[in-house]
């Protein structure tokens, strides 16, 4: 497998990853009303910045910035 072929299977890899991350974290939004919008705000943001991030580190990082 050439280069080129190798970084547009990672890349179509990594936004799976993050459709799949996104829709976790709308269905803990679903499972939990307590879940703040700006956490999950903070959090989806985070996962698009850091697409290796986990859901559970971007909900972390969301909610540390709640609370600031």
């Amino acid at each position: 497998m050439n280069n080129e072929a190798e970084e547009m299977r990672i890349a179509k890899e990594n936004i799976d990853r993050n459709e799949a991350d996104c829709s976790a974290i709308l269905q803990a939004i679903e499972d939990d009303n307590g879940l703040s919008v700006e956490i999950i705000w903070s959090a989806m943001l985070h996962l698009k910045n850091n697409p290796t991030c986990s859901i559970e580190d971007a909900i972390d990082y969301g909610f540390n910035e709640w609370i600031k």
